[in-house]
């Protein structure tokens, strides 16, 4: 199942409203921070992984385990596997789980699997996230 930012019908199923982006009238989106640490938990797991992997063909062919480990990259997928499972924390009354998404390094949007325990899991996540910060541009240097 496709996770973003803007999906309408996310959007709905999670805050009950469809997305507003008028300037007229409050807006209602699912810029939330839960999208940006789950994208940090999956790149932290691929990497994670990554790093396993090499550890476990360098031990059976015999050599080291390489000192630096190079930043994970999408066709990383090849040696380690097409999905990396994610802890995730406890969120309400529903406890901490591991959830399957699949590998993709960069991409904002989350591929997860779709099953009815991920998808309560998800909707009570957004709800009790903070919003996402706006990034602002001052003197030509963006922060957040």
């Amino acid at each position: 199942m496709k996770l973003s930012k803007l999906d309408r019908g996310l959007c709905s199923l999670v805050l009950g409203r469809s997305m507003q982006w008028h300037s007229r009238r409050d807006k209602v989106t699912l810029r939330w921070q839960w999208f940006q640490d789950m994208a940090d938990a999956r790149r932290q797991s691929c990497q994670q992984a990554l790093n396993h992997q090499i550890a476990e063909n360098a031990r059976e062919s015999g050599h080291e385990r390489p000192t630096n480990m190079r930043p994970v990259r999408s066709d990383d997928a090849y040696l380690v596997g097409d999905s990396v499972v994610v802890q995730v924390p406890a969120v309400g009354d529903l406890p901490s789980r591991h959830m399957r998404l699949l590998w993709i390094c960069k991409s904002a949007d989350l591929w997860v699997e779709l099953s009815k325990d991920n998808i309560e899991y998800v909707a009570a996540a957004i709800k009790a996230s903070p919003p996402e910060q706006p990034k602002v541009c001052l003197g030509g240097v963006w922060s957040m």
